[in-house]
């Protein structure tokens, strides 16, 4: 009762800040084409948001091949092996339009669980990452004549990509059922404050701040636990193990030897002085071994500072035909620099993120009728020359795409390849945070969307994928949406995984499931 007292006064104050702002901005501002519709009635408020409800089917495909189902047992077999996971997922939006304000809060049902081991630490880093776990973003945005600003909790997405960015840095990442979600829905609003600038006909100049660092949150466990994670956590604790066995026997031996000797010298009896060690010796033993135990092992940065201040800048115009864009992020990486040289001899594993200076371009263009677009990122850190184990060497990521519909029935394709190249990666050899023991520091991912409608565009069959070149690890998934209604979809997929263990796709191989949905926008 508490929480949704504390939630509804939230709310109250901020939709009371919104009159605020547009009692404030009557006559002074007007809005940006940009970023809002000039057409909106002032001081509207709009109730929004989705439920959607639905079941996966989880079932090994090497048993579900030689599948031979001749009388009840054989089903009932069969069925035992498929493992359900109904659930429901909901959010509510609120959307406040004034004639030059606009203010918006999003709530979902995602509650983030208790956690431990490495995922926990990364996800739990100082920050504000869980402050608003229930806002999935929380934001007001203020229009004037040839500026706009935004401030609060929110998604901000950069580039010309359709649901793949490489320059886009602003945003966190969740990866929990990371690869089953919509680029929008696996981002995490982080607080921030944007300024847009009108530059001229065409341009739009936009400069960000954001004063703490976010980090990803990452699965605590579960089948979508990574299997470089998984690696990790098996090694940290076989060597916490290690550590408190060792601790527990130097301690042992010390405090019985020291014991021993005092309370012969003391009584002179060597029965009495040998007991009076034991018990001396087990509980100082026990005692160490606990407080090793106990520890937290993660060494983690207090990302909560102004230290881990992030700025950016980006411009966008248009030219003969050409949407082009320039932008630069200074911030930090959000993977992690994991170093585990203290953890033998200390059990602790420290964790940072370099700072890195990342300069993108995008551009997007139609030619002959097919919708163009590409990024291109230059991740600049502190390992110039590659030898740094324990940084992340400068590397350069690209993405380039098109679309088209196509004059076959209503065909649409979506074609899309994202790549990465490690700079200097002769230097990377065994420990450091980039080694790969197949010395591949490529990776090129073709990725595609082909759909088709029927019934007067009631039926949506869609066939998504992607093949990574390098390892030969793929996913693909073929689907059916049937749309009762504009807002009532059921959905039915299969999402298929292979490859090799170590891989981004190949680690999910015994994940492939089918999933039934049904979805709900209001």
């Amino acid at each position: 009762i508490l929480m949704k007292n504390k939630i509804l006064l939230v709310i109250l104050i901020f939709l009371g800040t919104f009159t605020v702002f547009e009692g404030f901005a009557q006559d002074s501002f007007f809005s940006n084409t940009k970023d809002k519709d000039s057409s909106s009635e002032p001081s509207a408020l709009a109730i929004g948001g989705k439920i959607n409800t639905g079941s996966r089917y989880f079932f090994n495909y090497d048993t579900f091949k030689d599948v031979n189902i001749k009388n009840s047992d054989d089903l009932k077999s069969f069925l035992n092996t498929i493992s359900l996971f109904p659930y429901i997922e909901t959010s509510v939006n609120l959307k406040y339009s004034g004639e030059n304000v606009q203010a918006f809060i999003s709530l979902n049902n995602d509650i983030n669980e208790n956690s431990s081991g490495i995922t926990s630490a990364l996800a739990n880093s100082k920050g504000f990452a869980g402050f608003i776990a229930m806002f999935n973003e929380a934001y007001i945005h203020l229009f004037m004549p040839t500026l706009d600003l935004l401030a609060g909790y929110a998604k901000v997405v950069w580039g010309k990509g359709d649901g793949m960015h490489v320059i886009d840095r602003l945003n966190a990442d969740d990866y929990r059922d990371f690869i089953n979600r919509d680029y929008l829905d696996r981002r995490i609003a982080v607080p921030i404050i944007k300024l847009g600038i009108t530059a001229g006909e065409t341009g739009y100049l936009e400069f960000a701040y954001e004063p703490v660092f976010t980090p990803d949150i990452y699965p605590e466990s579960g089948i979508w636990f990574p299997a470089q994670a998984l690696a990790l956590q098996s090694g940290i604790t076989s060597a916490v193990e290690n550590l408190v066995m060792a601790t527990y026997t130097s301690v042992y031996n010390d405090t019985y030897n020291s014991t021993y000797q005092s309370v012969l010298t003391s009584v002179g009896d060597p029965d009495q002085a040998q007991y009076a060690a034991v018990q001396a010796a087990q509980l100082a033993a026990v005692s160490a071994a606990q407080n090793i135990q106990d520890e937290d092992h993660y060494i983690l940065p207090d990302t909560n500072t102004l230290l881990y201040s992030q700025l950016a800048g980006r411009y966008t115009f248009s030219y003969s035909g050409l949407d082009l864009g320039f932008s630069d992020y200074y911030g930090f990486l959000r993977d992690p620099v994991i170093d585990t040289s203290s953890l033998a001899a200390e059990g602790k594993v420290n964790i940072s993120y370099d700072r890195v200076n990342t300069f993108g371009f995008e551009s997007s263009a139609v030619i002959f009728g097919f919708n163009t677009w590409s990024e291109v990122a230059y991740n600049l850190t502190s390992d110039y020359k590659g030898d740094n184990s324990m940084a992340h060497n400068n590397s350069i990521q690209y993405l380039a795409g098109f679309d088209r519909d196509l004059p076959i029935h209503n065909l649409y394709i979506n074609i899309q390849l994202i790549g990465s190249y490690i700079i200097n990666n002769d230097m990377i050899e065994a420990g450091d945070i980039q080694y790969r023991s197949d010395n591949l520091y490529s990776n090129n991912t073709l990725a595609w969307s082909i759909s088709d409608t029927f019934l007067n565009d009631t039926l949506k069959l869609q066939f998504d994928g992607a093949y990574s070149f390098e390892h030969g690890d793929y996913m693909f998934r073929p689907k059916a949406d049937f749309a009762f209604t504009d807002n009532l979809h059921l959905t039915v997929f299969y999402t298929y995984f292979q490859g090799d263990s170590d891989t981004d796709f190949g680690q999910f191989k015994n994940n492939s499931f089918a999933e039934l949905k049904l979805a709900y926008n209001f």
